[in-house]
C-alpha cells in the first residue's frame, strides 16, 4: 500500500527564504561602502528587500524541486 503523497508547504518555504535573504542582505551592507547621501539605515532596509525577493524566489525554487522529487 502506497503512503499518502506529501507535499512542501510553498508558504513557509517563501517566507523562510524572504526573512533568510533580508537578514543576509541587511547583515551583508555591513561589510560594503555605502552610497553618498543614503543612511547606513536606509542601505540595509533596501538591500535587505533585494535579499527577501531574492529569497523568496530561491526558498520557491526549493519548495518545486522537493515536490518534483517526491
Amino acid at each position: 500500500m502506497n503512503a499518502p503523497r506529501r507535499t512542501p508547504n510553498f508558504t513557509r518555504f517563501i517566507a523562510t527564504g524572504a526573512i533568510l535573504g533580508f537578514v543576509v542582505g541587511a547583515v551583508a551592507t555591513l561589510f560594503t561602502e555605502r552610497a553618498p547621501g543614503l543612511s547606513e539605515t536606509s542601505a540595509m532596509f533596501y538591500i535587505g528587500v533585494f535579499g527577501a525577493a531574492i529569497g523568496a524566489v530561491l526558498g520557491a525554487l526549493v519548495a518545486v524541486a522537493f515536490e518534483r522529487r517526491g
